[in-house]
């Protein structure tokens, strides 16, 4: 865990590999947290401004 942010806690995974295989294994990496996490039920939030429009009535 690197952060306990506003809304979300930001966690950092390292992993050691070759530097030929970088690419494809963050790649793969990343696709095997989103899944895990999507199946787990763990939805990742997205910022979300909210727009307030006031009529000058």
């Amino acid at each position: 865990m690197t952060e306990l942010a506003d809304s979300s806690i930001n966690l950092q995974l390292r992993a050691w590999v070759k530097k030929e295989d970088y690419g494809r294994v963050r790649a793969e990496l990343i696709r095997a947290v989103y899944e895990g996490l999507t199946r787990a039920g763990i939805e990742i939030p997205f910022p979300q401004p909210d727009v307030d429009i006031r009529s000058k009535e």
